[in-house]
C-alpha cells in the first residue's frame, strides 16, 4: 500500500468469509511477488534495501536462524540490521534483546541454536456481537462476555485482554514441565473466564495482542456471551 503497509486477503469460500488484515514491519513493503508457494518482499529500513521471503519457520521479520554443533556466544550474518536492536530467541528460549554490531550479536549463555531478527506484535479482535434473536434487541441493554475459548496450535505464548488488561496465560498446567526453561507448543482449547458488563457493543470483547517471538496459530474462538434487556 501507499503507506508502507501491506493488505493480506483471507478468504474462505465454504463460509463466505471475505477478511482482509494489514500487515506493517519496522520499514516499507515496496514491492510484493509470489513464486510457486513462497511470497517475497522487497522491504525499505531506513535505506537499506532487502529482498525477504515469508517463513512459517521464523517468528521475528528480517530474521535470521542458525544451528551450531557446540554451544557459540557469536553469532553473524546480521550487517543487514547493523545497529539494530534485535529480539532473540536461543534454543528455544526468548533472550533480552541485543544490538547488532560489527554485523553479529552476542547471546549469553551460549547457545546452540539461535533465531534473532525484528519484533513485531498480532493482535486479533472479534467483530461487534451479533445478537439478533436473543432476548435483548441489538444495541438495547448491557452485554458480558462470560467465557471465550481459544483453539490454538502448537501454539507458545498467549497473552489476551477479557476485559481485565492484558494478561499472560499459562497453557502448560499439567504434567512435566518442559527442561531449560522452553515454553512448551500446546495444541486444543483454552477455556478463559470473562470479568464484567459493557454496553458499548461495538468495542471488541476481548484482544489478544503480543510480540513474544514465539509460535502462535489461532483455528477458532467460542464465545459465551449473556445479554439484559
Amino acid at each position: 500500500m501507499e503507506d508502507g503497509a501491506l493488505g493480506a486477503l483471507t478468504v474462505y469460500r465454504a463460509e463466505q468469509v471475505t477478511a482482509w488484515t494489514r500487515l506493517e514491519t519496522d520499514g516499507l513493503v515496496r514491492s510484493v511477488a509470489v513464486v510457486g508457494d513462497e511470497v517475497w518482499l522487497l522491504i525499505d529500513r531506513e535505506g537499506r534495501w532487502t529482498i525477504e521471503r515469508f517463513d512459517d519457520a521464523l517468528n521475528l521479520d528480517s530474521a535470521l536462524a542458525g544451528e551450531s554443533d557446540t554451544p557459540a556466544a557469536v553469532w553473524s550474518g546480521l550487517a543487514h540490521l547493523e545497529g539494530r536492536s534485535l529480539a532473540v530467541v536461543a534454543d528455544g528460549v526468548v533472550h533480552p534483546a541485543v544490538t547488532v554490531q560489527a554485523g553479529a550479536v552476542t547471546v549469553d549463555p551460549p547457545a546452540r541454536r539461535v533465531e534473532a531478527g525484528l519484533p513485531y506484535a498480532h493482535r486479533i479482535e472479534p467483530l461487534p456481537a451479533n445478537l439478533v434473536g436473543q432476548a435483548a434487541p441489538a444495541g438495547t441493554g448491557p452485554l458480558r462476555l462470560v467465557a471465550v475459548a481459544f483453539r490454538l496450535e502448537e501454539t507458545a505464548a498467549l497473552r489476551a485482554d477479557l476485559g481485565r488488561g492484558l494478561q499472560d496465560f499459562p497453557l502448560h498446567r499439567l504434567g512435566p514441565q518442559p527442561p531449560g526453561g522452553v515454553p512448551p507448543r500446546v495444541s486444543g482449547d483454552r477455556r478463559l473466564r470473562a470479568l464484567g458488563w459493557r454496553r458499548d457493543i461495538d468495542r471488541p470483547l476481548w484482544r489478544i495482542e503480543q510480540d513474544a517471538p514465539l509460535p502462535f496459530t489461532l483455528l477458532s474462538v467460542t464465545m459465551e456471551l449473556k445479554a439484559n434487556g
